[in-house]
C-alpha cells in the first residue's frame, strides 16, 4: 500500500530507496505494540527504525543508516554513469583570400 502511495505521488518514488521511521517509542504505548508494529512494517523491502525524537532514542542510528543510503546511491549512480568526456572544438583556421 505504501508503494502505491507512492506511486500516486510520483510515479518513481516506490523505485528509490527508503527507510521507515517509527517516532515516539518512548510513549508507553507505542512500547507496549513495538513487536505488532514491526510484525505489520516487515514485509517492507526498507529498514524499519524505532526513534524517539525528544529522548533523542535511535536518532543516531535512523541518521547514519539514512548517510550510509544516501551513499550507496551515489557509488551506484556513479558506477552507471559514464565517465565524463571534454569536447573541444577548435575555431576554424580563416584563410586568407
Amino acid at each position: 500500500k505504501l508503494n502505491k502511495e507512492l506511486a500516486l505521488y510520483k510515479t518513481d518514488l516506490c523505485q528509490k530507496a527508503g527507510v521507515i521511521a517509527v517516532n515516539k517509542v518512548d510513549l508507553p504505548e507505542v512500547q507496549s505494540r513495538l513487536l505488532d508494529i514491526r510484525e505489520c512494517l516487515d514485509h517492507l523491502a526498507m529498514p524499519v527504525l524505532f526513534v524517539s525524537a525528544i529522548s533523542g532514542q535511535g536518532v543516531i542510528e535512523f541518521t547514519n543508516t539514512v548517510i550510509e543510503m544516501v551513499e550507496q546511491v551515489n557509488q551506484a549512480e556513479k558506477a552507471i554513469s559514464p565517465p565524463e568526456v571534454a569536447v573541444f572544438h577548435p575555431k576554424p583556421k580563416r584563410v586568407k583570400q
